[in-house]
C-alpha cells in the first residue's frame, strides 16, 4: 500500500501466549498487552490494534514480526495471512532477534520487551531490505517437508535404540525380555520409515505433488543426487522462486562464508556462517563426499582445493556450497546436469 504510515508490531509467542507491542516509526509504543494464542485471543488481539491504529490519519499498513521458535507461532502467522488485509507478517530467525537486542544494547530480558526489540527489529529489517514478508509454503510442499522430517526422527529414534541393543549386549547378564522389547521397537521403527519411503514414492509417481516429481527427477540427473537426498532438499526449500538469487539460498543453507577481520591486518580463518538451515547443510553433506567421488565438476573443483593447499575440511565445505550452485541453477532453468557447463562455471 503505497503512501501508507507504517506501523510494527512485534509477537513474542508462547506455547499459550502472545505477548503484543505496536509502535510507530519513531519508534514511540502506541500499544502492548496479552493474549491467548488460540483463535480468540488473535482476534482479540487485532481488535485492540485495530482501536489504536483507527487513531491513526490516513491509510496504514502494520509489519508484523515473531520469531520462528518451535511451531507455537504457526497458527498466528496464517491468521494474520489469511484474515488481515492491513498486516504483513514476518517470520524472523531468533539468532537475528539476538544480534539485533546485542546491537541495541539491550540487557532487560522480559517477554514484553522481547515483542518490542522485534518490532523494532522488523524495522530495521525492512529499512536495510534483509526481510521478506511470510506467505504460506503450497500445500504439497508442507506435507512432503512433514513425511521427510518424520523419516529424520524415525531414523534417529532407531539408531539410539540400536545403541542401546549394542550396549545391552556387551553384558553378559543382560535382561533377554529388555532386549527382546528392544529388538521389536527397532522393527516396528523399521516398518514406519519403509512405510514413510512408500508413501513418498507413490505420491511422486502418481503425481499427487505437482512440479515436485519434475524437480526430482531434475536435481538426480546430477552425479551424487540420490533419490532420497532429491526429495529430501525440495522438502526443505520449497518453491525455487521464492529465492531472488543464489546468495540468497546460500545464506539460507548457513553456507556463506565469513570473514573474520580485527582493525586493517589481523585476519581470522574464514568459515562459514552457520547461520541458515542446518537441516539443508546437514542434507548436503553427504551427497557431497559422493560428488567429491562421481561428479567430473565437484570433483575437479574439490582438487583444485587440495592443491591450493586448503585443509579437506574447508575444501567439502566449499564443495558443499558448489553443490547447491548447481542444483539451484538446474531447477532454475529447468534443464539436466550438463558437466561440461557446470565445470567451465566452476573454473
Amino acid at each position: 500500500m503505497e503512501n501508507a504510515t507504517r506501523l510494527f508490531l512485534g509477537l513474542d509467542v508462547g506455547k499459550s501466549e502472545i505477548l503484543a507491542t505496536l509502535m510507530d516509526d519513531t519508534e514511540a509504543e502506541l500499544f502492548r498487552g496479552s493474549f491467548k494464542n488460540q483463535l480468540s485471543g488473535f482476534r482479540k488481539m487485532m481488535k485492540a490494534v485495530n482501536k489504536e491504529t483507527s487513531k491513526v490519519s490516513g491509510k496504514h499498513m502494520i509489519h508484523a514480526g515473531m520469531e520462528a521458535t518451535g511451531t507455537y507461532y504457526l497458527k498466528l502467522v496464517k491468521f494474520l495471512y489469511e484474515k488481515e488485509e492491513e498486516v504483513i507478517p514476518y517470520v524472523i530467525n531468533p539468532g537475528s532477534v539476538k544480534k539485533y537486542m546485542e546491537y541495541r544494547g539491550s540487557r532487560t530480558k522480559t517477554d514484553l520487551q522481547d515483542s518490542r526489540i522485534i518490532a523494532m527489529c522488523v524495522k530495521d529489517g525492512m529499512e536495510k531490505k534483509i526481510f521478506r514478508p511470510w506467505f504460506p509454503a503450497r500445500k504439497e510442499h508442507e506435507e512432503l517437508k512433514q513425511l521427510v522430517r518424520l523419516r529424520e526422527d524415525l531414523l534417529t529414534m532407531r539408531t539410539m535404540e540400536k545403541n542401546r541393543i549394542e550396549g545391552l549386549s556387551q553384558d553378559p547378564d543382560h535382561s533377554e525380555p529388555a532386549m527382546k522389547i528392544l529388538q521389536d521397537h527397532v522393527e516396528y521403527l523399521s516398518n514406519q520409515i519403509r512405510e514413510i519411503e512408500d508413501i513418498l514414492k507413490e505420491n511422486i509417481r502418481h503425481g499427487n505433488f505437482p512440479d515436485i516429481g519434475e524437480d526430482i527427477e531434475l536435481l538426480k540427473s546430477i552425479p551424487g543426487i540420490s533419490d532420497l537426498t532429491a526429495t529430501s532438499f525440495i522438502s526443505e526449500i520449497g518453491d525455487i522462486d521464492r529465492f531472488d538469487g543464489i546468495k540468497q539460498i546460500v545464506a539460507h543453507a548457513g553456507l556463506a562464508p565469513m570473514e573474520r577481520q580485527s582493525g586493517t591486518s589481523v585476519r581470522g580463518r574464514t568459515r562459514i556462517c552457520k547461520r541458515g538451515s542446518k537441516k539443508l547443510r546437514q542434507l548436503l553433506y553427504m551427497p557431497t563426499l559422493a560428488a567429491i567421488r562421481c561428479n567430473p565438476a565437484i570433483k575437479s573443483f574439490y582438487e583444485r582445493m587440495i592443491e591450493k593447499g586448503k585443509r579437506k575440511m574447508v575444501a567439502v565445505t566449499a564443495c558443499m556450497r558448489k553443490l547447491l550452485h548447481i542444483m539451484y541453477g538446474i531447477l532454475k532453468n529447468r534443464t539436466p546436469f550438463d558437466p561440461v557447463i557446470c565445470i567451465g562455471y566452476l573454473k
